[in-house]
């Protein structure tokens, strides 16, 4: 059931220390963890929202932090002493709950019964929830329970599994007692690669020298340890893993693991691997590994990282914290290693007896690669300054600015036209920050997931990238859709209405509940980014919107100074037809914003879908007529369903007021959702998305259609 949107007022937290004995103990371990609660909870955070001064973090001064801008609410406050009798931050559900939530259950875990929590918050729903699960990964080994209904109380939420394909290998090191070796740089150069090792030092060199490639340099690594989460690398001079020294460079490695069984890093083999000579004295290390540690040697580098050696598999703290860190590590690499040519983690980096082509097309270095299907890669190359591309058809050197070809027998080079790639989208590409990342969307939903729950994780380094600014404006994402254009971002459209590619665990709303291709047919302009659907249109005054035509400003699509839509409201009954609605869905409280539903006053139609397909394919979608329910059954547009799906579907279904645009000064609808209601139940008014549909509809049409105001939950 979707909750009610008016009781979000009444999202507070209370909490007090009863023992400061028991508190002064346990606040030093407090204090040293919020980073990591922080960072973990990946929520954008300041010590006012609308104060650009990081969250106050001091042993003194105590915690002090809030959302930032329409994000924020009461600022947190947790002190060394009690304030006050009682302390208290209402949160209404915003972003920061989550961080507030955990920061409140982490105090409550330590100090125990000296440190009393309740809160007006379920704890089986909603922020409490998420904290749990969230807490659940960073501390595995606690046991929780609702801190306010007493401390007997079982845990209330089942465990979950959540295999990764980027953290999911299995463990079978056979761990041999190796004596201490004493390996030296030479001995690792005399591999397979040194010959060719020389020609991308050159290659690399010559970048990193020439001050054009000014888009080619990677980051600065900025790397804040947290307690048990450190930057470990391979270092192949020594054959063993390390803590990352500082200001070091490193290579990584981008390849896939298909069904291979990978030997990774975990408890069991940490203090093996942290010997000398352990890497090249393990079994069962996949080959293309192997042989990226002794190219990495070759060309000259000391440090390599790999996700299966570089990330405890059996810690989920680090799992998650690493994940959240991709941006940084891809991003701060010299240049990354891609095995394009394998289709496993088993393949060699080389593709043998392949034709060499030095007038291949740049667009067809990766064609019948596994490597640009999988998911995971798809960031590792878009955050990614330079590459070196072992592919099927040769290799290559990829920088922001050229492309070589490297002629393994020859060891000659040859320059060819640095074309275009699909994660172009960072680095290398020109325009606005939001047509970025429409393209990274776009290029990443193609992509195959071993396991669907990774979408979010797989694509968590391109988000951080825009996560705090879009083209000027404060930016997070909500269900991976931008905050500060919400109102279009969520008009993204399918080439195929596919009901059985639904991820479950997302909304449907959002494009991360579908294993559909992505995109947008149009990019907004700057003056027209709204997000009313996630928070409610007001005037200076604060008053809402809703029974209000706009008089402030000229077009009806912008309804006050702050530059909103024009939102549906109730026309009233001065009209023959009665009671209608007109204008687009606004969220209806300031404060809805919290759980996967969106609560919107919406203006919605029953209207009469065709069961004739207007181009009957072989394809399972077929293309069907939209029509007004009156005597001449106007047809408003076409929309692309699932035949099946539609077979079993009434004649009339509802379609909501998604979009729209200025037409001679009138508004005119161009798009518009067609729903479905939650659990096939009629009387609900839950509904899930099932397709968007492309018209042009007057105010007159829509009200000939019957459109009403409607409260809705968006699921």
């Amino acid at each position: 059931m979707a909750p009610h949107c008016l009781t979000f007022n009444r999202y507070t937290h209370y909490y007090t220390i009863l023992n400061q004995n028991v508190w002064n103990k346990i606040w030093p371990i407090l204090i040293s963890e919020i980073p990591l609660i922080i960072e973990a909870a990946d929520v954008p955070v300041k010590m006012e929202h609308n104060h650009p001064q990081d969250p106050l973090i001091d042993l003194d001064q105590g915690i002090q932090f809030n959302g930032i801008g329409e994000d924020g609410h009461e600022t947190f406050l947790l002190r060394k002493e009690n304030m006050t009798t009682f302390d208290f931050c209402k949160t209404v559900q915003k972003p920061y709950d989550l961080t507030v939530c955990l920061v409140l259950l982490r105090a409550r875990q330590l100090a125990g019964d000296a440190f009393s929590l309740r809160s007006d918050g379920s704890w089986n729903e909603g922020g409490w929830r998420k904290a749990y699960n969230l807490y659940k990964l960073l501390w595995p080994e606690d046991v929780l329970c609702c801190p306010w209904r007493g401390r007997s109380e079982p845990d209330l939420f089942p465990e979950e599994e959540t295999p990764s394909e980027l953290t999911d290998g299995n463990s079978n090191m056979t761990n041999v007692n190796a004596k201490e070796t004493n390996l030296i740089q030479d001995q690792v150069r005399r591999q397979d690669f040194s010959d060719v090792g020389k020609v991308i030092r050159n290659l690399l060199s010559s970048c990193i020298s020439d001050p054009t490639h000014r888009k080619c340099a990677q980051n600065e690594l900025r790397w804040q340890s947290l307690p048990g989460v450190t930057l470990r690398l391979i270092d192949v001079f020594l054959g063993r893993i390390v803590d990352a020294p500082e200001g070091c460079s490193f290579l990584a490695l981008s390849y896939v693991w298909g069904e291979t069984r990978i030997s990774g890093l975990r408890d069991e083999t940490m203090q093996w691997f942290a010997q000398n000579g352990s890497l090249f004295q393990a079994k069962n290390i996949p080959r293309v590994i192997s042989e990226a540690i002794q190219l990495c040697g070759a060309i000259g580098e000391r440090y390599l990282w790999v996700d299966a050696l570089c990330i405890k598999q059996d810690d989920t703290r680090d799992k998650a914290i690493q994940i959240l860190r991709m941006r940084k590590i891809f991003g701060s690499a010299k240049m990354t290693i891609v095995a394009a040519a394998g289709h496993d983690a088993n393949s060699p980096l080389c593709a043998s007896n392949q034709p060499r082509n030095q007038e291949l097309s740049p667009n067809r270095i990766y064609q019948n690669s596994i490597w640009t299907t999988r998911g995971w890669t798809f960031q590792e190359a878009a955050l990614s300054h330079r590459m070196l591309v072992f592919s099927t058809l040769g290799l290559y050197f990829e920088c922001q600015d050229q492309l070589w070809n490297i002629d393994e027998s020859s060891l000659e080079t040859t320059a060819l036209p640095r074309g275009a790639n699909e994660w172009d989208f960072l680095y290398g590409s020109s325009g606005s920050e939001l047509n970025a990342y429409y393209s990274a969307v776009e290029g990443y939903s193609k992509r195959n997931l071993t396991y669907q729950s990774d979408v979010l994780n797989a694509f968590q380094g391109i988000m951080k990238t825009f996560s705090s600014t879009l083209d000027g404006r404060n930016n997070e994402f909500y269900f991976g859709l931008p905050t500060s254009l919400f109102d279009q971002a969520i008009c993204w459209q399918t080439d195929q209405h596919c009901p059985h590619l639904r991820r479950p665990q997302y909304p449907s709303w959002s494009w991360l509940g579908w294993r559909q291709r992505i995109f947008w047919k149009s990019q907004p302009d700057a003056h027209t980014r709204s997000a009313q659907m996630l928070y409610q249109p007001v005037n200076k005054r604060k008053r809402l919107m809703f029974a209000q035509l706009g008089a402030v400003g000229s077009s009806p699509l912008f309804t006050h100074q702050y530059g909103h839509r024009r939102p549906c409201y109730f026309q009233g009954q001065d009209r023959k037809d009665g009671e209608w609605a007109w204008g687009l869905p606004a969220a209806l409280s300031i404060y809805s914003r919290g759980t996967s539903s969106l609560c919107l006053m919406s203006s919605l139609a029953q209207l009469v879908v065709s069961r004739i397909d207007l181009a009957p394919t072989e394809e399972p979608n077929g293309l069907y007529s939209v029509m007004a329910d009156s005597p001449n059954r106007e047809i408003l547009g076409t929309v692309q369903l699932d035949r099946g799906w539609r077979d079993d579907q009434p004649d009339f279904m509802p379609f909501m007021a998604l979009d729209g645009e200025e037409e001679d000064g009138t508004l005119v609808l161009t798009i518009l959702m067609c729903l479905s209601h939650s659990d096939n139940d009629s009387d609900s008014r839950e509904y899930s998305r099932v397709q968007t549909m492309e018209c042009q509809i007057g105010e007159e049409t829509w009200k000939k259609a019957g459109a009403l105001l409607r409260l809705i939950w968006l699921i």
